[in-house]
């Protein structure tokens, strides 16, 4: 313990700050990338690179969820000190991640001849043959080294290999962007940060096998097994199609141009979601050994305080979002890439519903509902994949937006806090419809009028002014948004109490 803080959170906070600064880090970096590319290679190859990240989401559903199901499996064997067993999932997990990896090859080799299809650019097919595979091969040293982490994650240390892989992610990075700048072409890029990844990986395990002197394969596995394979692969196809069906129909029924359009906002919604990401990532194991040794009460009040907290940053950022991406768009990569307001908003109510719902998805992976979840979600996916089709026709890139929305909306909006709440507290879940409701209401009331008194006055036209001008609304946005808050929400109340209890006894101690 430091002072009153349990290692749960402890651990809790470490992995999520060793995180956040190299996030940043990478994130800026990111921009940076987005623009050369688009300037240097040109929209036919970034569109193209966009492609190839939904086409292998797709591939990688033969990955099957094994990661989740085995971290499950770790958080009980960690908690019982069971290092014999955790070899032995260790062992299947490794062996199943190098047949995941061949198929993966294999499936790509065979997508690899249809991908004119996929797109309407003027490249020819062996190009875009050879840099899809030199994509997946770069993709797929992690699936060959990563069974290590997945004992570091459940263990909630992943603190202990962040430094080292955050750096290397950021050597990567950095080397595509110069490699680009100073004329070298896509497939050259491809093969050095091949390079670049297979270190990474070499290095992080490195560290996690310091860490875990124990850990290792064992021969004879015996009759244990991973189970629960099935609702886990469907869940990663639900995930997949959801994630990723967007660019895939713009790209097969739009042009380049789009693609790069809908990307650049994507982009930074993509930025703010993987943060997101990053913070719950780093609580997860928190809320799984949660589950398990605490009382249903406890673990109830705690997990409300963790869905009221993502309802503040979803209010927060889907406000600021509506006031300032736009110019933000204009100054980054010019106003021709600017979307038209209906399609805008599409972005910023998807945007607000993902981040509200990461809890619920985050509990859903923790104590593996894949089965109670999965029909409600497979129907969204017809739905938004049939809506996309029939209006991408209609109405283009508004219309696969459209279909976005209007999916999430009527099935997995409602359906994910329900069977949570009745599945795991025994409890109703209209309240948290009541919280939804009142949090958009804030997003598009504050960003209205923002739009309507600020807008006229302040016009940003550098990326220095758009900073400066971002953060001091930003500053007022959660000065009031912390009131409206703590005046609406008991959760938030105790959460801020526990907040300002953790600060004071930090320095007390």
């Amino acid at each position: 313990m430091i002072g009153d803080i349990p290692m749960r959170q402890q651990n809790s906070m470490k992995n999520f700050f060793t995180s956040l600064f190299p996030f940043i880090i990478l994130m800026f970096i990111g921009f940076w990338k987005v623009s050369v590319w688009q300037r240097d290679l040109g929209n036919d190859i970034f569109a193209l690179n966009q492609l190839f990240f939904q086409i292998f989401a797709y591939l990688s559903l033969a990955e099957a969820g094994v990661g989740a199901l085995v971290q499950n499996v770790y958080y009980k064997l960690l908690i019982d000190k069971k290092n014999d067993e955790i070899n032995i999932y260790y062992t299947l997990s490794k062996r199943m991640l190098r047949w995941i990896s061949l198929i993966i090859l294999v499936l790509g080799v065979a997508v690899s001849f249809f991908l004119n299809y996929l797109t309407n650019n003027q490249l020819s097919l062996t190009y875009m043959q050879v840099v899809f595979l030199l994509f997946l091969v770069k993709n797929l040293v992690d699936y060959f080294m990563f069974s290590p982490r997945f004992v570091l994650q459940a263990d909630q240390k992943i603190y202990k290999i962040n430094v080292v892989m955050n750096f290397y992610k950021i050597v990567e990075s950095l080397a595509e962007v110069l490699l680009i700048m100073y004329g070298w072409d896509y497939v050259t890029v491809l093969i050095v940060t091949i390079f670049i990844r297979i270190l990474t990986n070499v290095m992080v395990n490195k560290v996690i096998f310091k860490e875990y002197s124990w850990l290792k394969e064992v021969k004879e596995t015996g009759n244990y097994k991973i189970t629960g394979m099935a609702y886990a692969l469907n869940n990663k196809f639900i995930g997949a199609a959801q994630d990723s069906t967007d660019i895939l129909l713009i790209s097969a029924f739009l042009s380049p141009l789009a693609v790069t359009i809908y990307s650049s906002y994507k982009y930074i919604t993509k930025y703010l979601l993987d943060f997101i990401y990053l913070f719950a990532s780093s609580i997860m194991a928190s809320v799984g050994n949660l589950i398990y040794e605490e009382e249903n009460e406890r673990s109830f009040l705690v997990f409300e305080e963790i869905i009221i907290l993502f309802y503040f940053v979803a209010t927060f950022l889907g406000t600021t979002l509506l006031y300032v991406m736009n110019n933000f768009i204009s100054i980054w990569v010019g106003a021709d890439k600017v979307l038209d307001g209906l399609s805008f908003l599409l972005i910023i109510l998807f945007f607000f519903n993902t981040v509200t719902r990461r809890p619920y998805y985050l509990m859903r992976d923790v104590l593996v509902l894949y089965k109670d979840t999965q029909t409600v979600s497979i129907i969204e996916v017809v739905i938004n994949i049939i809506l996309s089709v029939i209006l991408v026709k209609l109405l283009g890139l508004k219309g696969i937006l459209i279909a976005v929305v209007v999916s999430s909306m009527l099935l997995t909006f409602w359906y994910y806090p329900y069977i949570i709440y009745k599945k795991v507290y025994a409890k109703g879940w209209f309240h948290d419809l009541l919280r939804y409701s009142i949090c958009l209401s804030m997003v598009l009331i504050i960003g209205y009028f923002s739009q309507i008194y600020l807008s006229n006055f302040i016009k940003t036209t550098s990326m220095i002014s758009w900073f400066i001008h971002a953060g001091i609304y930003s500053a007022l946005l959660i000065c009031l948004l912390t009131v409206l808050f703590y005046a609406i929400f008991p959760s938030f109340r105790r959460l801020t109490i526990k907040g300002k209890n953790m600060i004071i006894n930090k320095f007390i101690n």
